[in-house]
Formats: structure tokens, C-alpha cells, sequence
């Protein structure tokens, strides 16, 4: 899924709607960083 978000950031960013970019760049990220995060 996170995966997929970067995508959609791509997608926008090549459209030039960087606001939506960006969402979804820091949708990605938030995932990533969820599943690379270590567990209490």
C-alpha cells in the first residue's frame, strides 16, 4: 500500500498537482515508517 501511495505521488507530481503529491508522498512515508519502526 505504501508502495502504491508513492506511486500516486508520482503520478501527480508529473501532472504538476504537487499538493496532491504530497499528500500522498506523506501518506507513503507514514507507512513506511510504520512497518520499519521496531516494536515495543
Amino acid at each position: 500500500m505504501a508502495n502504491n501511495y508513492g506511486n500516486l505521488g508520482n503520478l501527480y507530481e508529473t501532472r504538476s498537482d504537487l499538493d496532491k503529491a504530497e499528500v500522498m508522498y506523506e501518506k507513503s512515508l507514514k507507512l513506511f515508517q510504520t512497518i520499519d519502526s521496531p516494536k515495543a
